[in-house]
């Protein structure tokens, strides 16, 4: 099972590689710093919410109070982090398929474990759409309608999203040593 990314020719690949990854990178900064804006705001209790708890809120009673204590402001904040998210799932998920498709296409990694790095690279994409899905889920919430089952299916797509780009970072940084081993006896 080929992935479309395996047929990019090297030179242009390793450009593609780079520009993904420094793009994820960029957005991934942004994003850590638009959210840390509401890092501190607390509810009665003292606690204090992030975006990945607001991910796996669960209830429509917890994800309106989540959005209560970050206030109009802060879930203006966290609503622009949102839709810059979805910027992020383009880069982020195509940025580990092309890390799978890399390691996997050369020595023992190619011979043994090929078909597993692409499938997961698939497996990036279907994260990309399940975060996309989530986001629709919580931009609804931060708006004021965090109606179930909203929370439930953002809950459900985050957890679906995080299984895939773990999974695609494991395999990434278990099949790197086995891409330069064997090379050899492939050439």
């Amino acid at each position: 099972m080929d992935h479309p990314f395996a047929r990019i020719p090297a030179p242009t690949f390793r450009l593609v590689l780079v520009g993904t990854l420094v793009g994820t990178f960029i957005l991934m900064y942004m994003m850590t710093a638009i959210g840390s804006t509401v890092a501190g705001l607390q509810d009665a209790e003292g606690r204090s919410f992030d975006v990945i708890q607001f991910e796996f809120a669960y209830t429509p009673e917890m994800s309106a109070h989540m959005v209560a204590t970050w206030g109009e402001a802060g879930a203006a904040t966290i609503t622009r982090q949102t839709y810059l998210d979805y910027l992020f799932l383009i880069a982020y998920a195509n940025c580990i398929a092309l890390c799978l498709v890399g390691v996997s296409s050369g020595g023992l990694a190619k011979r043994w474990f090929q078909g597993f790095a692409h499938f997961l690279a698939y497996g990036q994409w279907l994260a990309g759409i399940c975060d996309a899905i989530e986001n629709a889920f919580l931009l609804q919430s931060l708006a004021g309608n965090a109606a179930a089952p909203g929370p439930q299916f953002a809950a459900l797509m985050a957890g679906v999203k995080f299984a895939f780009v773990a999974a695609g970072i494991l395999v990434v940084f278990a099949l790197l040593p086995l891409r330069f081993i064997g090379r050899e006896e492939a050439a």
